[in-house]
């Protein structure tokens, strides 16, 4: 019976620095949290040619971000918000704004340009597997090429408008990796 004793006692001992080994990574771990905003500006002409694109390449190494470049372990996108800003046009015309991220659309929001600026009305991204795919681009690639579209169909006299896309990044990172 000693013997038994002696033995799960040893096992004890040998299996707790496993244990705690696994706990000291996670302690280690470093939490960084980012707001990435760009600004799209939107410039319209009306009638039938109301629809305008854009490209934007965003990457999480910032200044706070880079030094953990090569021990990232997880990223996420807390939210994803867009907001008017400095509507000139006809009052009446309504939008539509698509955001996409690698080809993952993840917002597509229609709405009247000047309330939304007057209100200085903040939209939210809601589709969170667009955002977890986003995620998952910007920890293997730490970019993504954000594609942007703005269109009207009853936009009669030229708009324009910029848009302030906000994007609301923690990043984990871990030195021991």
């Amino acid at each position: 019976m000693k013997t038994l004793f002696k033995n799960l006692a040893i096992l004890a001992i040998l299996v707790s620095p496993i244990i705690s080994c696994d706990e000291l990574e996670d302690l280690v771990d470093v939490e960084k949290s980012v707001v990435l905003s760009e600004n799209f500006t939107v410039d319209l002409k009306g009638g039938d040619d109301s629809f305008e694109s854009q490209d934007l390449d965003i990457s999480i190494l910032t200044s706070a971000i880079e030094p953990y470049a090569d021990l990232l372990k997880k990223v996420e996108i807390e939210k994803v918000t867009f907001q008017i800003l400095n509507y000139s046009g006809d009052d009446a015309a309504e939008f539509e704004v698509k955001f996409s991220g690698d080809g993952t659309l993840f917002m597509d929001e229609s709405f009247v340009a000047s309330t939304a600026a007057s209100n200085n009305t903040i939209f939210e991204v809601s589709d969170s597997t667009g955002l977890n795919t986003l995620a998952s681009k910007l920890l293997n690639n730490d970019k993504v090429t954000i594609a942007f579209s703005a269109e009207s169909k009853n936009l009669e006299n030229p708009a324009s408008f910029t848009v302030q896309a906000k994007f609301y990044i923690e990043v984990t990172a871990n030195p021991l990796n």
